[in-house]
């Protein structure tokens, strides 16, 4: 297994909070063969939420409270968190929100600027980037004592995907070998 590799499966066990035996691992081959063992690992619900609906949800409560009535503008996936956070807190009021979520892995602070943006690291400037990164990250926060649906494994894994190894899910499928398909070492 190369180092993408590893820091997917380090990322998986951070994701879900569980360790992955490395045996165990060198036969995780798709991402279906890591919903399987995943599934097989955590507690089980039948049904449950959208993991992207719950964060986005905590999240607008979370920007509402924030703006304290500074800011009446309506909040939705594609709302720039620029316009949203109050420039002369916004340090604090990111901080805020992180805390709010229940989010171990929290991105730093919006930039106001793309130029900016791309001398920093990885920086949310839309709400759902923000959702997203939570649902990746730290989806326990999202799941609670409730258990885990495949869906939510499957969603999780999915992004964990994109965001790990850079590839757009849209054109695999969980039965996509990494190696052979993704091309992924």
């Amino acid at each position: 297994m190369g180092l993408d590799g590893v820091e997917f499966i380090i990322a998986i066990e951070e994701a879900f909070g569980l360790d992955i035996p490395n045996e165990v691992a060198v036969n995780l081959r798709t991402p279906r063969d890591v919903v399987e063992y995943l599934a097989s690992q955590l507690p089980v619900a039948l049904e449950g939420p959208c993991l992207s609906q719950r964060a986005f949800y905590r999240l607008r409560t979370a920007l509402e409270d924030s703006a304290a009535g500074e800011s009446e503008l309506p909040i939705s996936p594609d709302s720039e968190l620029d316009r949203l956070l109050p420039r002369a807190r916004r340090d604090d009021a990111w901080h805020r929100l992180g805390t709010q979520l229940r989010a171990s892995s929290f991105p730093g602070p919006p930039v106001a600027s793309d130029w900016l943006a791309r001398l920093a690291w990885w920086r949310p400037r839309q709400v759902r980037d923000v959702v997203q990164h939570v649902v990746a990250h730290t989806p326990r926060s999202l799941i609670g004592d409730d258990g885990w649906t495949r869906a939510q494994i499957s969603a999780v894994v999915t992004r964990l995907c994109e965001v790990e190894f850079g590839v757009d899910m849209r054109r695999f499928s969980l039965d996509s070998e990494f190696v052979r398909d993704m091309g992924i070492d």
